[in-house]
């Protein structure tokens, strides 16, 4: 076995994948080397004696998992220089090579700082003369969970999301393009920003470790065209099979009834992404606007800081549940450190967006059709007045 594996290891093939750990997490030179399925525990072992043979000054086993092998899944931890990293990938008998990384307890860390709003998904029978904390869980908090942000972009430069300890933030697509036609990828109106610091940012979100993709689909000036929006949604669709993470968006957006705008939130929707949308600010019937009217979207109503729906938002059978959305403080654009306190159910859906990728990286099994039941059945109930026809359901998460 040793002279076939002396043998087989001259031999260069097409390269083993590897997978990188967040930057926040990597152990410096530190890889966990997981060989092919066919490769048994003394396979295993001859394996590393050989590596260990040649690379002298390049290559450190510290960890042999024997009994993996046992089960075709043969692996081992291992120090190495760039040199032994990359006779490592060379080798047939290595399936991939995964950076080590950092863990930690998933402990439930209180924020003192938080905006109102956020407080108030994280608090059942919310007073305002009361003080409260905003208490999240470390490792559940949106980890490995893609919130995209369907919206005027994302000023990913804002400090609330370049300080985040995991998660990133990025630009994804565009279906809006300047005054001399060239695509823009940038947030020129906050909007969009707002609503991704609401989500995820570090100091403003729900779920501060998840990753926010901007999807650009309104102007700087913010307004669009339904056929832009159905754009941006048709990329997001196809992004969960690209990348294989939890999906859910958010859609702070919303015009006259449109079928064929639901029908692509749906498409959406059966292509794994949950769809979080705002009611609209007209204090009028939400079932005559799109996509809030579209059965499969959690279309959010808004709610004040003095628990009662919000003047301005709209109502009724085709709303699902409440988040806060007056006054709300988050990122903006214009500088690292702008923040903003503006109102809507726009402000309101990214509360709901937050604390369903919140959900998703507690859960993974979940889909968009029992992270819709959840998030609707952990809402805490009958505490918002005036709500006019619409559940009265008032968007709830904790420390798990």
């Amino acid at each position: 076995m040793q002279k076939a594996i002396v043998a087989s290891l001259a031999v260069v093939a097409s390269g083993a994948d590897l997978r990188e750990a967040h930057p926040s997490k990597r152990i410096a030179n530190s890889y966990i080397v997981r060989l092919h399925d066919n490769i048994d525990r003394e396979a295993l072992k001859s394996h590393i004696a050989d590596l260990r043979e040649k690379l002298p000054a390049d290559f450190a086993p510290f960890h042999v998992y024997e009994n993996m092998a046992d089960r075709n899944k043969g692996a081992y931890a291992v120090k190495l220089t760039t040199r032994g990293l990359e006779r490592v990938l060379q080798s047939e008998y290595v399936k991939y090579v995964e950076e080590d990384q950092t863990v930690s307890l998933n402990d439930c860390v209180s924020q003192s700082d938080a905006d109102w709003g956020t407080e108030r998904i994280n608090h059942r029978n919310y007073n305002a003369s009361n003080t409260y904390t905003y208490d999240y869980t470390t490792g559940a908090s949106g980890t490995n969970v893609d919130a995209y942000v369907i919206d005027t972009g994302i000023y990913c430069e804002n400090d609330d999301f370049t300080s985040k300890k995991t998660g990133s933030c990025t630009f994804g697509y565009t279906s809006v393009t300047n005054v001399i036609g060239v695509p823009d990828e940038t947030d020129g109106n906050g909007h969009g920003t707002h609503c991704a610091g609401t989500i995820a940012g570090q100091r403003w979100g729900a779920a501060k470790e998840a990753n926010l993709i901007a999807v650009k689909v309104l102007s700087d000036r913010g307004s669009g065209s339904t056929s832009g929006v159905i754009d941006g949604i048709n990329w997001v669709a196809g992004q969960p099979a690209v990348t294989g993470r939890k999906s859910i968006a958010n859609l702070s957006l919303g015009g006259g009834f449109s079928q064929v705008q639901n029908d692509a939130v749906k498409a959406a929707f059966d292509a794994g992404v949950t769809m979080v949308v705002a009611a609209g600010n007209d204090n009028s019937d939400a079932c005559g606007y799109s996509p809030a009217s579209e059965p499969s979207a959690i279309t959010v109503a808004a709610s004040d800081i003095n628990n009662a729906r919000a003047s301005y938002s709209n109502y009724g059978t085709c709303t699902d549940i409440f988040g806060p959305g007056s006054a709300i403080t988050s990122a903006w654009i214009g500088s690292p450190s702008a923040t903003n306190t503006i109102s809507g159910t726009s402000m309101a859906s990214p509360q709901v967006c937050g604390t369903g990728a919140k959900f998703l990286s507690e859960d993974s099994s979940l889909t968009p059709t029992t992270l819709t039941q959840k998030i609707l059945a952990d809402a805490s109930a009958n505490e918002i007045s005036d709500v006019k026809g619409s559940p009265n359901l008032m968007v709830y998460g904790y420390c798990t």
